[in-house]
């Protein structure tokens, strides 16, 4: 009976082989099949995000006011990223809601970044070894949960660019890939002039090189190639010039606005290097950066030039500080942690990481391995990059922009998204080379691999606390903000001060905000409403740990009087007696 089996059994072999093989040629082939599980991957970690993720804290909530404007009044601002910010401010116009405005730019950012790396990595990779790169960049927070949705945004049009400098090298891609990033030198990340620069450049090279004929340079044709360019950039400088007719900042004024924007970040910056490297040191590197930078460069808020020229050395510090940290910031760019112990971004880190040291050394490995594959079969790889040479020369020129980005500000990996990107195909390109006598077989794991990620890859939400305390304030402020906008209010705002402000759109009105530092002169002798009285303040948000501060009393025993007993009779509460556990008072001038 054996014997009879075997032929069915080959048989069935056979089909169950040809089935595998023509689904695999249909996996390759379709796009779709790489698009959908890196899409409803994204989804799955991102899923529950609207009910778990706080409001967008620091720079979020300065652009949200532009962003605000844009949907009222299609006014934005030249100098800061006004792509971003009108693309927010159309979530808002769709939304006509804070929370959710913020929410839906957050997600759509993140899906486009996903499947714009997965497109980018399909025209340059094998399809299975592209989606394993994209579910890799979809998995790390560190994208996904950036700090600021703005600096993830940067990295939308230089996809973009990208995807165009991954066709055929002609002149009129050329163009078009210094079109986008004079865009987004412009409209998103003014650093990306340096990659501008040096690609205008490669431009020139290019478009000399190929005029040459016979030893001498035919003009006829470099002239009539101009087009190429001469019309993306057209379409570039019209759409610069729309944004710029709806800015609130023209010239002469931007030049002046500009020159703030760059010495308030240097100060900043510099301040907060300086504290790393002096942990002793307690001032806040956002707001009191001016007296360091007065005391060694001889003026509060100097330009990088001037810093240079007054203190050399100084810089030369700041430089070699903030390259020391570079492998740091890589290694959280590419595997969301660090082996190192000082941290290269302004958020929390995972740092002392073993993961992180090994991945290290995975990385190194497989990128060194594949040099000699690379040599043995240089023909075809060298076919393949002057094929991508539009590709290889934007990435060359990114990585000149990443380091001057590393020089002045750190190795922040939100800066660097681009960069990561091109790492990222670095490791991708090697394995392709390390398993090019098994294409299919790579393939084929590889998608095995993204599907059991789609499968088994844990929701990023799913454990995280339902705390938002910022959300939860600005609800609570929110039928307050008429109230409490005009000049001839202060308001002692409290936690998230600067952010509670602009989210309430009361700094754009002269309202004068503060928060709990300060409390530090207030004694608790003295009535509490008495004290903000001497300070002018006019309203005062009390948030839980300030009215339990109020209840300890100066004895520090919790004292069970009313809190308007304990506020002093200048305060007058607004917010509902029902509401235990924070307050808004009014501060009533003497009579």
């Amino acid at each position: 009976m054996t014997d009879a089996l075997m032929p069915s059994m080959r048989r069935l072999a056979s089909h169950a082989s040809a089935f595998a093989r023509n689904l695999l040629a249909y996996v390759e082939a379709n796009a779709w099949v790489s698009y959908a599980p890196i899409f409803l991957l994204n989804m799955k970690i991102l899923w529950g995000i609207w009910l778990y993720r706080d409001l967008t804290t620091g720079d979020t909530s300065s652009y949200f006011l532009t962003a605000y404007r844009w949907s009222k009044q299609h006014a934005t601002d030249i100098l800061w990223s006004p792509l971003y910010t009108s693309f927010y401010g159309e979530a808002l116009s769709l939304t006509h809601d804070i929370y959710a405005a913020t929410i839906l730019h957050r997600v759509a950012i993140v899906l486009l970044a996903s499947v714009g790396v997965l497109a980018v990595m399909r025209r340059l990779l094998p399809p299975g070894i592209a989606l394993l790169i994209a579910v890799w960049w979809s998995i790390l927070p560190i994208n996904h949960d950036t700090l600021y949705e703005v600096h993830l945004f940067g990295l939308l049009p230089m996809l973009v660019a990208f995807l165009i400098a991954t066709t055929r090298p002609t002149s009129l891609q050329r163009g078009m890939v210094l079109a986008a990033l004079l865009v987004i030198t412009v409209l998103v990340r003014n650093e990306v002039s340096i990659a501008t620069l040096l690609f205008a450049i490669y431009c020139l090279f290019e478009e000399y090189r190929a005029a040459r004929a016979d030893g001498r340079v035919e003009w006829r044709p470099l002239f009539m190639r101009s087009a190429a360019y001469l019309i993306p950039l057209a379409l570039a400088s019209a759409l610069i010039l729309f944004f710029y007719s709806h800015s609130i900042r023209k010239f002469p004024d931007i030049r002046e606005a500009a020159n703030v924007k760059h010495t308030l970040n240097m100060c900043q910056v510099y301040a907060f290097g300086h504290i790393q490297r002096h942990p002793e040191l307690t001032f806040s590197p956002w707001t009191e950066c001016g007296p360091l930078m007065q005391q060694t460069f001889g003026s509060e808020l100097p330009r990088l030039s001037e810093m240079m020229i007054h203190n050399p050395a100084a810089v030369v510090r700041h430089f070699w500080w903030n390259l020391s940290l570079l492998g740091n910031g890589l290694q959280v760019a590419l595997f969301n942690s660090t082996s190192g112990a000082v941290n290269p971004d302004y958020a929390d880190v995972s740092a002392h990481s073993t993961r992180a040291t090994w991945l290290s050394l995975l990385y190194f490995v497989v990128v060194v391995a594949s040099v000699p594959t690379m040599l043995r079969h240089r023909r075809t790889y060298r076919e393949y990059f002057l094929q991508c040479r539009g590709f290889f020369v934007l990435a060359a020129a990114l990585l000149v922009t990443g380091l001057a980005i590393v020089l002045t500000q750190r190795p922040r990996p939100s800066y660097l998204f681009s960069v990561t990107v091109c790492l990222m195909a670095v490791m991708g390109l090697s394995l392709a080379a390390l398993t090019h006598r098994f294409t299919r077989q790579t393939n084929a794991a590889c998608f095995v691999v993204a599907f059991l990620a789609l499968l088994l890859w844990p929701g990023y939400y799913g454990g995280v606390s339902a705390a938002r305390p910022l959300y939860a304030n600005y609800l609570r402020l929110q039928p307050f903000a008429p109230l409490l906008t005009g000049k001839d209010k202060a308001v002692l705002i409290g936690d998230y001060a600067g952010e509670l402000a602009n989210y309430l759109r009361l700094a754009p009105t002269g309202t004068r905000f503060f928060d709990y530092s300060l409390l530090n002169s207030w004694d608790r002798q003295e009535p509490l409403c008495d004290f903000l009285q001497r300070k002018g303040v006019s309203f005062a948000f009390l948030q839980p740990r300030i009215i339990a501060e109020i209840r300890r009393g100066p004895e520090t025993q919790e004292r069970q009087e009313p809190l308007q007993t304990l506020l002093g009779p200048r305060c007058t509460r607004l917010s509902p007696e029902s509401e235990r556990d924070w307050a808004l008072v009014r501060v009533d001038s003497p009579q």
